[in-house]
């Protein structure tokens, strides 16, 4: 057991190394309170604006997720450095810009939001962060939601119409849980589906598409074709503009560039969504898939294919699966849409507006 003098020694080796435990933990907490302090000090303050009703808990992740980003080690050093420069002077710092600095925040509140909302809840709910005026010290953070007509059918909340021989229909989107179908608008909408802006973009689609072209499929099936708008800044922006011919012009709108000619402003073809004609009796034009142009049942298919063999014509339908907006980005090979455009066009203009902003402003 030992002596007694051993034993007073390695109670008072206890009690020093209790002192000095605690003595690193508060020297820990004061170092954390400081950065905390510093870091919301600087983060500007936010409003939350329900552009439709929100699940109570969308709202509440948002809040605890801004207080999260606080602490993200990415809001240190020189960036943040940057941006306590620019809020002494007033204005924020042009490294940013006021669209960027938003987006750059967006994107941190997005990280964060995933921890907490699942990514079936995430794919049906916009969040967005608005640059405002004062931005250094102010951002709006809009959320904007899908109208659930019944189990997983949705459509946008201003309920946008196609016209088909049969009548008028409102146009809903079929996001089961397995979401093919946001999956496949992703694939033909954006480079990097996992990324904050790209989610923006695909469900911007969902949410403010107002021109429904409709078709009919060599089939028969009635059909709606998607179109999106052309980006001049990607890499296949190179390869709309040759398609588009040379009487056209790049327009700006809010930080967003077009190809524009006197015809209207240009869009690419996103591709065909068969529409269920057992759900028409609803009222409404229900979309559960995306063709992608040149896969089995698109035109494309119908005019290329003709003769090709068996064999042949499965190495079509692959090559027509890999025609991905980050595929065509990436490796710049536009062949297959070239030859395509031959015959069906994939690239046209439109004087009527593609997109709606009246609603979910």
């Amino acid at each position: 057991m030992g002596s007694p003098t051993e034993k007073r020694q390695l109670r008072k080796q206890k009690k020093k190394r209790l002192r000095d435990m605690k003595k690193r933990e508060y020297e820990r907490d004061r170092e954390i309170s400081a950065s905390i302090t510093a870091k919301e000090a600087i983060l500007p303050t936010y409003q939350i604006i329900e552009c439709d009703p929100a699940p109570e808990r969308v709202v509440q992740s948002i809040q605890d997720a801004w207080k999260r980003i606080a602490l993200a080690p990415e809001l240190r050093g020189e960036k943040l450095e940057d941006l306590a420069t620019a809020k002494k002077q007033g204005f924020y710092c042009s490294y940013y810009g006021p669209f960027n600095w938003a987006n750059w925040l967006g994107t941190f509140l997005f990280r964060e939001l995933v921890r907490d909302i699942t990514p079936v809840v995430l794919r049906r709910v916009d969040v967005e962060v608005i640059a405002t005026a004062d931005l250094c010290s102010h951002v709006e953070i809009r959320i904007r939601v899908l109208e659930f007509v019944k189990g997983f059918i949705a459509c946008s909340p201003s309920k946008p119409k196609v016209t088909l021989p049969n009548g008028e229909f409102v146009v809903a989107f079929n996001l089961r849980d397995d979401d093919h179908f946001i999956r496949r608008l992703e694939e033909r909408t954006v480079v990097e589906p996992e990324h904050y802006l790209s989610k923006g973009q695909v469900f911007a689609c969902l949410y403010r598409w107002k021109l429904f072209d409709p078709v009919i499929l060599p089939s028969g099936q009635p059909a709606i074709r998607l179109w999106n708008w052309c980006d001049p800044k990607v890499p296949v922006g190179s390869f709309w503009k040759e398609l588009l011919g040379s009487e056209i012009r790049i327009s700006d709108t809010l930080g967003i560039q077009f190809f524009e000619s006197a015809l209207g402003r240009a869009y690419y073809l996103v591709g065909y969504c068969p529409i269920d004609e057992d759900k028409l009796s609803s009222g409404y034009a229900v979309l559960n898939t995306l063709l992608l142009p040149g896969m089995d049942n698109t035109p494309e298919a119908s005019v290329l294919q003709l003769g090709l063999r068996t064999k042949e014509r499965i190495d079509f339908e692959k090559r027509a699966e890999q025609q991905t907006m980050k595929n065509l980005n990436m490796q710049k090979d536009f062949s297959v849409v070239r030859e395509y455009h031959r015959h069906v066009p994939q690239v046209r203009f439109f004087s009527d507006p593609v997109f709606s902003y009246e609603h979910g402003k």
